[in-house]
């Protein structure tokens, strides 16, 4: 059922006991992963950068709306694809904020995107101007369409 798809992260992060939490779909791979795991150097972001609230492997695309640190991808865009997060901060986001601007997401998703999960990460984002990191191509995750 698609509610699943959108509160399963919420479960996840009230029920872990981790600090930092991965959420993949079932339908991801890890493509390519240098000697560094993505999760250790999703972690160092996290620590370094308040400003980044989310850290993803490379999707393959070229989205960006800054680089920090090199060529780690900035943006605003949420994909909860596969993410990582230091859970209680994620815990702490206040999903219910009030719509008042105009359908601005990059790549302008579905009306319904708005209400989903990541659209809520993403309205939170906004308002709050913290970002979604995505780690460079040596670091690659593949998304299955069946």
């Amino acid at each position: 059922y698609w509610m699943w798809h959108v509160i399963n992260h919420l479960i996840g992060a009230k029920v872990s006991q981790a600090e930092y939490v991965v959420f993949s779909d079932c339908d991801c791979d890890i493509k390519s992963s240098p000697d560094k795991s993505w999760v250790d150097e999703g972690i160092r972001l996290l620590e370094a950068h308040p400003g980044i609230l989310i850290v993803s492997p490379s999707d393959g695309g070229h989205m960006a709306e800054r680089i920090v640190e090199g060529n780690v991808r900035l943006t605003q865009n949420v994909s909860q694809q596969m993410f990582l997060c230091n859970r209680e901060r994620f815990k702490k986001i206040d999903f219910d904020i009030p719509w008042d601007w105009e359908f601005l997401a990059p790549g302008g998703p579905m009306q319904e995107y708005y209400y989903m999960l990541e659209g809520r990460i993403w309205r939170y984002m906004h308002h709050n101007q913290l970002y979604r990191a995505i780690l460079p191509e040596k670091w690659r995750y593949w998304h299955h369409a069946w």
